[in-house]
């Protein structure tokens, strides 16, 4: 979308009742937008529990130790934001930092370090998560935006049958929405491609494919292969387990809503009708 569009777009959207936009990249919503965006997770979390997915509430931030081993500062320092107490001068001291979550995913694998899966496991976890970013755009590009995640952990061919059926799902969904989307390869926030490795590798093979309405990506659908299972040493048929992930940015389909049917939530498709 060329500059000047995407400026008059920002400010069409900043004016949708319900949407109190502050500057530093961070929404506020109330009435029947606050409304519709919860009954659509709602939505989403009884789809996911159709896949006997375990729902989980995490901390605003990632435990201790798990974003250096995921190499998470390494490639996105420039993204992360830190929480870090005030007393005792721990803002100065690296130790007494945390970082706040980046993608939603990352409490799952923690939580199955060391595991020897016979089955796959399934979860879903909705969090706040924040990345900050060269420039902000209401419900598009925030520093603190709503993530909901279905997490598979298992076989190669059960994250593969997960992502497969998934997609599916979601994009039927979108059809029942009357939000237009087309599929389209992209790379994954968790590599950095001027440094890393893993974005070629994504580039050569279809690990990451997005949901697009317009030029605007609404759900993900991510293949990380091992590289889960190797960091943290969960296994499923005496080999490291492989993850996947879906990934819907709920102020994103709103936004899609939004230029699809205009500025009045009572008028757009229930999203009680997707489950």
């Amino acid at each position: 979308m060329p500059d000047l569009v995407r400026a008059a777009d920002a400010r069409a959207v900043m004016a949708v009742p319900g949407l109190h936009w502050h500057d530093n990249g961070q929404a506020t919503l109330s009435g029947p937008l606050l409304g519709y965006m919860t009954r659509l997770d709602e939505a989403i979390l009884r789809g996911a529990t159709g896949l006997d997915a375990v729902a989980l509430r995490p901390s605003p931030c990632l435990p201790p130790g798990v974003p250096e081993r995921c190499g998470y500062l390494d490639s996105f320092p420039h993204h992360a934001t830190m929480a870090t107490p005030m007393a005792s001068g721990a803002a100065r001291n690296s130790e007494g930092r945390a970082l706040l979550t980046p993608a939603a995913c990352y409490h799952v694998y923690p939580l199955l370090e060391g595991a020897r899966l016979v089955v796959p496991a399934v979860y879903t976890i909705r969090a706040t998560c924040f990345r900050h970013e060269e420039c902000f755009l209401p419900l598009e590009r925030q520093w603190a935006f709503t993530m909901r995640e279905i997490v598979c952990v298992g076989s190669n061919e059960d994250v593969a049958r997960f992502l497969e059926t998934t997609r599916a799902t979601v994009s039927g969904w979108c059809q029942m929405l009357g939000i237009r989307v087309a599929a389209r390869q992209a790379t994954d926030p968790f590599f950095d491609p001027k440094s890393s490795p893993g974005w070629l590798m994504q580039r050569l093979l279809p690990l990451k494919t997005e949901l697009v309405s317009g030029d605007l990506a609404i759900s993900s659908f991510n293949a990380h292969q091992s590289y889960f299972g190797d960091i943290f040493d969960i296994q499923q048929g005496g080999c490291s387990a492989w993850t996947g992930c879906v990934a819907f940015g709920l102020e994103r389909w709103l936004l899609a809503l939004i230029r699809q049917h205009g500025r009045e939530p009572g008028r757009w498709p229930a999203p009680e009708a997707l489950i």
